[in-house]
């Protein structure tokens, strides 16, 4: 059954301004797969995840900045157990054409493109670019807010008509049809051995691509997966020795060494809190 797909529009106040500002410290705070019918800038302040924009499976990191168009649909997606700390930016149409306006440029320049462009800006950078977008946040929604962002925004569209035109960041569709395969606990649970397997490339490739465009080895993926599967076993009630071979670990003691670097309790802790609400945890 297709996802739906929510449809956001501006609030009241941020219409006043003709941008909205949310700063979300979590890939938990934000909305599921959704579009909208205004311009939106984030800019990914710490942490890493995985951007679904269309029909793209891109890599989020520090510092990447990216130009959302109306109509883009998108959403974000756990890497394992990696978080994301993002500020989020709204942007009325009317704006954007005002700033084109500026440039001497058609806002059919940003629509035609094939894809929204991003920026993954260096370390060096990255303290300067931060503070001018949670600036926008300090400004009063209205006039103010308006005026300031106003400053800054031609300066944010000349650099995404600068970004490269590589696929920097995306995955390559091989590994994002991998990625999705290895989500299912039939695939996660046979473990490495079926990764190679479905990927078609040899280990050494598998190991490469993962460590250039996830951050982390295959058996870390494997791991968390199983890991994230096993909690949900365990909040179910099932017993802990059943849990740990259900969810493919073949050794107890290495199912409590990766469980508990993961929730830093063990899973007898773990279940007996999940009784009583005591543990929460974020999982694809």
């Amino acid at each position: 059954m297709p996802t739906e797909v929510i449809h956001l529009t501006m609030l009241e106040d941020e219409l006043r301004s003709g941008v909205g500002f949310l700063h979300q410290m979590s890939v938990q705070d934000t909305y599921p797969l959704h579009t909208h019918d205004f311009y939106e800038f984030f800019y990914v302040l710490g942490g890493r995840a995985i951007h679904h924009i269309n029909a793209e499976k891109r890599l989020l990191t520090q510092g990447t900045l990216v130009f959302i168009r109306p109509e883009d649909v998108h959403r974000y997606h756990f890497i394992s157990n990696h978080d994301m700390e993002l500020l989020s930016c709204g942007v009325t149409r009317e704006l954007i054409e005002k700033a084109c306006g500026y440039m001497s440029l058609s806002e059919d320049t940003f629509l035609n493109l094939p894809a929204p462009p991003q920026i993954v800006y260096p370390d060096s950078v990255h303290w300067y670019i931060s503070q001018r977008l949670l600036a926008i946040g300090k400004h009063a929604p209205g006039d103010a807010r308006r005026q300031y962002f106003l400053s800054i925004l031609p300066d944010l569209l000349q650099q995404m008509l600068t970004a490269p035109e590589s696929t920097k960041g995306q995955l390559p569709p091989w590994l994002s049809r991998l990625v999705l395969k290895m989500s299912k606990p039939e695939n996660f649970i046979e473990g490495l051995p079926q990764m190679v397997g479905l990927s078609g490339v040899s280990q050494e490739h598998l190991n490469r691509a993962f460590k250039r465009y996830l951050g982390i080895t295959p058996t870390a993926f494997i791991n968390m997966k199983r890991i994230n599967y096993a909690a949900e076993l365990l909040r179910q009630g099932k017993p802990v020795l059943e849990t740990c071979m259900a969810s493919g670990f073949n050794h107890v003691s290495y199912f409590y060494q990766v469980f508990e670097k993961t929730y830093h309790c063990t899973p007898k802790q773990f279940s007996k809190a999940q009784q009583s609400g005591g543990i929460q945890h974020v999982s694809e």
